[in-house]
């Protein structure tokens, strides 16, 4: 085999062994909270065969103004899984992230920067994002943005093609996902760099001052294509609303994911951020402009809100390559490329060690994002809606942030309250909740008609103010959620057993308060709660483990 098909063979494995490792990396059982509402959107759109303005999933915010960007997302992951079921829509995540994984191990290596380096660059910002390989819309990110990078900074060479491209990517990725928002900001990115090079470093020909006006009149139109949407700027102004007036709201109850990236948080990240900053003096004086502002402008929007690590992690990867090469090229000119057997000697070893580092996560018998297909049950009340479901249950229901999703899918019949979209409305029901009183309370109950409750336990304040309200009773509890219904609804479902107990509380954690009931004249009363608690949520571990305490 001649040199040439020896690098080509290399190259190839390099790409391939990206795709393979990022796809499996990607195969997690699903454990977000988002995935359900996007995809009973979809069902919406395709049966009205319209897309929703106004919110028509929680009974809370029924009405008020919503802007899904995200529409086409929720009909294409619904055809998805129509055709292919939840594991379908899990093989087709991890196909599209290690998709955009190896085209930028692509990229690398076009622009001569070793395979097998690349690919280990590439490899070890997989495992700094794999946490935000979530099965939501955002995960459209990792292919988009790679194929973006790449376009940008060929426009020079193939501005007209290229530019077409770019206006027809955007307009379908806004529909998308937000994260469209970057075409324009790479391209300016491209702009600066061209007018720089022109007007500042000297570095181009005057006939180049016809392409930067071209240019320009690109990011115009590749702007407008941010609003070639449904809603056209009406998300666009309500975002800006909510920015101007941050700083007048305060609320106790913030998304996580929205939070700065905090420091000693995601190490890797931090680790792979420095790095590439650090190549990037090195090679200061010979880094293209273009590549030095993506690397500033995704390091500033990682550090301003942890959902934008993941790509940021990837370009960085591409970033840190490039400095990789130009460093060895200037500044260790003596550094010739080793052999291709004593590369593939190298790479096997280093490969085994980035997926001990990447795969240890998601096996571990605790892991929320584990790896495999389905659910990731311990993630979601599968039997506290099964419950429902066998109550027949339908009407208003208070849940928790996190379950609504969830709910709202497999429990059509009830009107979730609830359901992790993050629109303002219920961030501040959210706030209203944590600062009101047990009368407030009841009231906000009685006026929104809430017939039954599912909350987790861990919600004290919901929980306390349920245990003290006369309308309501247990129906139901496992070890991590509680049914409360309404007393006609409890009635109504012909439930036996009562949720009342005069003296076990078996759904809290501390098993102290038991050490009193050992009287032996209390020891039947206390057997039959017991076992009246056991018929209602079956032999859970938080209960068995207090009866066994009691015995």
């Amino acid at each position: 085999m001649s040199s040439y098909d020896q690098k080509k063979v290399a190259n190839i494995i390099a790409v391939v062994g990206v795709f393979v490792f990022t796809f499996i990396l990607s195969l997690k059982q699903i454990y977000n909270n988002d995935l359900w509402w996007h995809l009973k959107s979809g069902v919406w759109i395709l049966e009205h065969g319209a897309i929703p303005y106004t919110d028509t999933f929680s009974f809370l915010t029924e009405g008020e103004p919503w802007y899904n960007l995200s529409w086409l997302s929720g009909v294409v992951l619904y055809s998805v899984y129509a055709f292919s079921g939840l594991d379908g829509l899990v093989i087709f995540k991890a196909v599209l992230i290690g998709a955009g994984f190896a085209i930028a191990c692509q990229y690398l290596i076009r622009n001569n920067v070793n395979p097998f380096l690349a690919a280990l660059i590439v490899g070890f910002a997989a495992v700094v994002a794999a946490f935000r390989f979530l099965l939501r819309p955002s995960f459209l990110l990792f292919f988009f943005v790679p194929i973006l990078f790449w376009l940008c900074a060929k426009l020079k060479d193939h501005f007209q093609a290229i530019s077409i491209t770019l206006i027809f990517m955007t307009i379908v990725w806004i529909n998308l996902h937000g994260g469209a928002f970057l075409a324009p900001v790479f391209v300016g990115f491209v702009v600066v760099e061209q007018f720089l090079n022109q007007y500042a470093f000297k570095r181009n020909n005057l006939d180049d001052a016809p392409q930067i006006k071209f240019f320009c009149f690109v990011l115009v139109l590749l702007s407008l294509s941010l609003f070639v949407t449904p809603f056209g700027v009406k998300p666009i102004l309500a975002t800006l609303e909510r920015t101007l007036l941050s700083d007048l709201v305060f609320r106790s109850y913030s998304v996580q994911e929205h939070l700065p990236l905090q420091w000693g948080s995601h190490f890797n990240y931090w680790l792979l951020m420095i790095v590439t900053g650090l190549s990037c003096l090195i090679n200061l004086r010979r880094i293209r402009l273009y590549y030095l502002l993506v690397f500033l402008a995704v390091s500033w929007l990682s550090l301003n809100s942890m959902r934008y690590v993941g790509f940021s992690a990837l370009l960085h990867a591409t970033v840190l390559g490039l400095n990789a090469r130009d460093i060895q090229r200037y500044y260790l000119p003596g550094l010739k490329r080793l052999p291709i057997k004593i590369e593939y000697t190298l790479f096997l070893p280093g490969l085994i060690l980035l997926s001990i580092f990447g795969f240890k996560s998601i096996f571990h018998a605790n892991a929320i994002a584990k790896w495999g297909f389905g659910l990731n049950e311990s993630k979601y009340p599968i039997e506290a809606v099964s419950f429902l479901k066998e109550v027949n249950y339908s009407g208003n229901l208070l849940n928790g942030w996190g379950e609504g999703g969830y709910i709202l899918w497999f429990l059509p019949k009830a009107n979730v309250s609830l359901d992790s979209r993050a629109l303002d409305g219920q961030l501040d029901i959210l706030e209203k909740w944590s600062r009101s009183t047990l009368g407030e309370f009841n009231q906000f109950l009685e006026d929104k008609e809430v017939s039954a409750a599912l909350i987790q336990k861990k919600e004290a304040l919901l929980t306390d103010y349920l245990n003290r309200s006369e309308k309501y009773r247990l129906a139901y509890f496992d070890d991590h959620y509680l049914v409360y219904l309404r007393n006609d609804v409890f009635d109504r479902a012909g439930i036996k057993a009562s949720g009342t107990y005069k003296y076990i509380r078996p759904t809290q954690y501390d098993v102290s308060y038991l050490k009193n009931l050992a009287a032996e004249s209390l020891a039947r009363a206390v057997e039959s709660e017991f076992q009246a608690a056991m018929q209602i949520s079956g032999n859970n571990f938080m209960l068995l483990f207090h009866y066994a305490f009691y015995l």
